[in-house]
């Protein structure tokens, strides 16, 4: 059931938690981890992975259990619990309010937990979350692009749009700044791929690969990208 479950999901928002915020959690060997399960997920090994998110749980179980003050401890099983997909999400809001507690202003935690809202359909509460993350950040991309899945789940297509293409706005001029930050194509390609402009965001994964040949998640959303794509074309 569990490799089931990891091999029928959609895993992007968990990727973008790892890779974006694997460098500020608490503990290396964690995020190590996390780091392997998902190599190993992108590569269709879902048994592997399976194993090294349980050890990235039992890992910061380890750091909780020296420190239960340490927010970024909880905020980092959070994330390992969302990645293994089969636990009850309830645990991983948990997690994420102990963090939040411990340090309000922790803004990774707050988009995380706005995400597993978003997942347990509070689209409401998510938007609060998000919203709370942009407040304290207002170039959290990340924040923007799970602001507008909430609205768009909402049916508030305007606001929905809006918000992506803020996101948008944002990568254009961070690739401006910065034209060889991989992750700013791949977040483009991304928010592109929402927006239903599959040639553009299929260019974007193309400029991340090319400047991060070994990235499994450029090459992985480029092949969703490219799946959606086709099949739309051939229904035209």
């Amino acid at each position: 059931m569990q490799v089931f479950a990891l091999k029928g999901s959609v895993f992007i928002v968990a990727l973008a938690l790892i890779f974006s915020y694997a460098g500020a959690m608490a503990d290396e060997n964690a995020t190590k981890w996390m780091q392997i399960g998902a190599q190993e997920q992108l590569k269709e090994n879902y048994s592997e992975a399976v194993e090294a998110y349980k050890k990235a749980v039992s890992a910061y179980d380890r750091s909780i259990e020296a420190n239960p003050q340490d927010s970024e401890a909880w905020n980092g099983k959070g994330v390992a619990l969302n990645s293994l997909v089969y636990v009850l999400h309830e645990e991983e809001l948990k997690c994420y309010d102990s963090a939040l507690e411990l340090d309000p202003k922790n803004v990774m935690a707050l988009n995380n937990k706005g995400s597993t809202l978003l997942i347990l359909e509070r689209y409401e509460d998510a938007i609060k979350a998000f919203n709370q993350a942009i407040e304290m950040n207002p170039d959290d991309i990340y924040a923007q692009v799970k602001k507008a899945d909430a609205l768009m789940e909402l049916q508030r297509y305007n606001e929905s749009f809006k918000a992506y293409l803020g996101a948008l706005d944002y990568t254009d001029r961070s690739i401006k700044e910065n034209p060889d930050d991989p992750w700013s194509w791949l977040a483009r390609g991304s928010i592109l791929l929402e927006l239903g402009r599959y040639g553009e965001a299929i260019d974007s994964y193309d400029h991340a690969i090319e400047l991060e040949p070994g990235s499994l998640a450029a090459r992985a959303f480029k092949e969703t990208a490219l799946r959606i794509y086709g099949a739309k074309n051939k229904a035209a």
